[in-house]
């Protein structure tokens, strides 16, 4: 039997260097932005139930540390389109 530690944050520097050296393509900036306002109104609902609520507080702490480093994070460039050859 084999068991493995799964390490979150090695796995997302390993993300992020397969998008530095260009083999995976940078996150597309519509869909950033999709994802940002999801984290945003997650974070603003736990926000909303007060500290009363441990559960509550903790998402929203950890959707805060989410959209710090979201906007931390530089975004891409929109994707160009692909140039078509024309063959005469």
């Amino acid at each position: 039997e084999v068991r493995l530690k799964y390490d979150k944050e090695t796995h997302f520097q390993f993300l992020r260097d397969l998008v530095a050296s260009g083999r995976l393509p940078a996150l597309d900036p519509d869909a950033a932005e999709i994802i940002r306002n999801r984290v945003q109104d997650e974070h603003d609902r736990d926000a909303g139930d007060g500290p009363s609520d441990g559960k509550a507080a903790r998402r929203a702490t950890q959707a805060a540390k989410v959209l710090a480093a979201m906007d931390a994070s530089p975004v891409a460039a929109p994707a160009k389109p692909a140039r078509r050859s024309v063959r005469s």
